[in-house]
């Protein structure tokens, strides 16, 4: 279940959107999905998605978009060059 990056953004400003996230982690868990918070781009949200029980994130935070050489790159271990846009 995909999470819209609009919630991240509020995080910092707006409990409501911290208990939505927590709701929407909640239904998901009890219908044995997994979530996924786009548009995670600090630390900050990336340890409160975490708290509220986002599966995985998104965002630059964690790596800006890539080529696949990039990516299996990255995933290997190995040091790679993004592109910048």
């Amino acid at each position: 279940m995909k999470i819209d990056r609009a919630f991240v953004h509020e995080f910092q400003e707006n409990d409501e959107a911290e208990r939505l996230v927590r709701a929407i982690t909640g239904l998901a868990g009890a219908l044995n999905l997994r979530t996924v918070l786009e548009g995670i781009e600090t630390e900050k949200q990336a340890n409160l998605a975490k708290e509220c029980g986002v599966t995985y994130g998104q965002g630059y935070y964690f790596a800006t978009p890539m080529n696949a050489p990039d990516l299996e790159a990255l995933l290997l271990g190995q040091t790679y060059s993004p592109a910048v846009a």
